[in-house]
């Protein structure tokens, strides 16, 4: 007896896969048009995929109007997942995933029409909020708001509840940034740890304190610092073009992504004396061939003309940060320990080149941010073509090279 056609909006021949983010669903169907479509769901269960797999069959087949009733807070947020797959980087995708997940977990039995009252929305934040901290809740309200929005489209609700939701005006907290006083003590440690460690592990040792150099020379984030290559440096000019990024591909490990968090962010920058000397160094700890590889990491680890894992320099920055002499000068200026991780030393370069030149455009240039307020706010207090300068840096924090010095 034969087969009874597969019809609009039918499921048939669902497989189940283990996959690292959990359980993927697939199942044969026709979509409106009665073409045949293989969707596929991933969640962290089986049901839970099942689930997402039926609302993908009933999107394709748009035989039957949606059922509120039968529509949870889980079910809009794989649809939000699935809506801004096509318009973000992997690395943001990942991270998009991590937070449905835990969201999922929390609300994700609450059916749509029960999560409608903006009350309900800002008991859900505040828990968040109480177990996660204010970025969680930040993070939870953009993903809750976009999963209802998604939800608006499909006719699921009438409106978005989370646009109803007053934003606290929270007391702006002064940028967590390194006095000279600080650094010279922190360059005086890292001197101190790259003699002793680099009897045992060679030029590797030096990692860390060239990247803190750069970073405060140049005001770049640490995974931009390590996706230079020999050819992003000029050396009679002194400036590096910072075009790109290392980002770690669940399926191709470490690569280098040829854009930056923002397009317009891709600039040249100017560096003073000592973020150049670090490079300097850099360069001169390799074999003749890996110099004279225009594509080669102008920082590079253990491994020969490999790209720097930025988890190992954390790791490193980690080990110094106990020292009790650091520990003393940091709490000069309130701070803990724990508050100097890589992204200290961008604040800090961009504070010192504002006051430094008077001017919070010169910071906002040299961090490649587009709107002067998030400068202001988070560190200090656009297009390929710009070109701005961290030489002012050499007055504050600067030290006294000696002609050649190489080491």
């Amino acid at each position: 007896m034969a087969r009874p056609a597969l019809r609009v909006g039918e499921m048939r021949t669902v497989s189940y896969l283990a996959v690292p983010d959990g359980v993927r669903a697939r199942c044969r169907t026709r979509d409106s048009g009665g073409v045949l479509r293989r969707p596929s769901s991933t969640a962290l269960t089986a049901d839970a995929a099942l689930a997402g797999l039926a609302m993908q069959v009933r999107r394709l087949a748009m035989a039957a109007p949606w059922a509120s009733e039968d529509i949870t807070m889980g079910d809009v947020l794989r649809l939000w997942i699935e809506d801004r797959a096509h318009e973000v980087r992997p690395q943001t995708m990942r991270s998009y995933l991590g937070l449905a997940r835990w969201l999922e977990m929390m609300i994700g039995a609450v059916p749509v029409i029960d999560a409608q009252p903006p009350s309900r929305i800002r008991q859900i934040l505040a828990e968040v909020e109480a177990g996660r901290g204010a970025g969680a809740m930040q993070k939870a309200r953009a993903a809750i708001g976009g999963a209802l929005g998604v939800a608006v489209e499909q006719g699921i609700i009438d409106h978005n509840p989370v646009r109803e939701i007053r934003r606290r005006k929270r007391r702006p907290s002064m940028p967590r940034t390194l006095n000279p006083h600080q650094v010279a003590t922190l360059r005086a440690l890292l001197e101190e740890r790259e003699d002793r460690v680099s009897r045992y592990v060679g030029a590797s040792a030096y990692v860390l304190g060239w990247v803190i150099e750069i970073m405060l020379g140049s005001g770049l984030r640490i995974n931009e610092v390590l996706a230079l290559r020999h050819m992003d440096v000029d050396w009679k000019a002194n400036s590096v073009t910072v075009t790109g990024t290392l980002v770690d591909d669940p399926k191709l490990g470490l690569v280098r992504q040829g854009e930056l968090k923002a397009r317009e962010q891709a600039r040249t920058i100017y560096l003073p004396e000592f973020a150049m000397h670090a490079l300097e160094r850099a360069r001169e700890s390799r074999t003749r061939r890996v110099k004279e590889s225009q594509l080669s990491p102008a920082v590079q680890g253990r491994v020969p003309d490999a790209w720097c894992y930025a988890r190992n320099v954390r790791r490193s920055l980690r080990h110094l940060r106990e020292s009790p002499a650091l520990v003393d000068a940091l709490s000069a200026t309130g701070l803990v320990s724990s508050d100097l991780t890589p992204h200290i030393f961008r604040r800090t370069a961009a504070t010192l080149v504002a006051l430094s030149t008077g001017d919070l455009r010169d910071a906002q240039l040299l961090l490649g941010h587009s709107d002067k307020r998030t400068t202001m706010r988070s560190y200090a207090g656009v297009a390929f073509t710009t070109v701005t300068s961290a030489t002012a840096l050499d007055a504050s924090i600067g030290r006294a090279l000696s002609a050649g010095e190489i080491r």
